[in-house]
């Protein structure tokens, strides 16, 4: 299918992705200590939780 062939509303939605997947960030991968981060943030917030 050509760009002529989509209705302007399905020719802004394929636009949108495309400028979205465009993105380098997107495919950048975390520092592999976010996920350690993460992991001791939650065990100290559980900590500090009164039950």
């Amino acid at each position: 299918m050509s760009a002529q062939e989509l209705t302007p509303s399905e020719f802004d939605i394929i636009s949108h992705y495309e400028q979205f997947f465009a993105d380098a960030s997107l495919w950048l991968e975390p520092d592999p200590s976010l996920e350690d981060a993460v992991a001791v943030a939650i065990s100290a917030e559980l900590r500090n939780t009164p039950r």
